[in-house]
């Protein structure tokens, strides 16, 4: 991931990272509000239409492209080896 990222152009990008992907939808918002320096509203339809505008215009008026990274490393759940199919690795403890 960090490769990826470095090696984007940071004149037409804005990254936006989520450590946390277990936040939700409202954090998730809020998440982009606070990236670009905004105040999270606190009613839920205001909040979303504040995202959308902050991400409406930086890509409008800035002319950078929001790139969201949600980091799904270093959690529980990546650690866990799953099979593919039921019947592969039915024998083996998950």
């Amino acid at each position: 991931m960090r490769t990826v990222l470095a090696g984007l152009d940071a004149s037409r990008h804005t990254i936006i990272y989520l450590p946390n992907p277990m936040i939700g939808i409202r954090g998730l918002h809020e998440m982009i509000v606070a990236t670009f320096g905004g105040q999270p509203d606190r009613s839920y339809s205001r909040l979303t239409a504040q995202a959308s505008a902050m991400l409406a215009a930086e890509r409008d008026e800035r002319g950078k492209t929001p790139v969201l990274v949600i980091d799904f490393t270093d959690r529980p759940w990546s650690r866990t080896r799953r099979p593919a199919s039921p019947r592969i690795g039915a024998s083996q403890a998950v």
